[in-house]
């Protein structure tokens, strides 16, 4: 865990948001995105 940017593990709260977002009217308009919720270790 000390080498991630974010360290801890992730919590279902952590992705519930992006989640949301994407469900919701406001993501109407995006397409073809990619999203890495984990802590920045994509990054690695």
């Amino acid at each position: 865990m000390r080498s991630t940017p974010l360290p801890h593990v992730l919590e279902p709260e952590d992705i519930a948001g992006p989640i949301l977002f994407l469900a919701s009217d406001a993501a109407a308009y995006v397409t073809g995105q990619s999203y890495n919720v984990n802590c920045g270790t994509y990054m690695f």
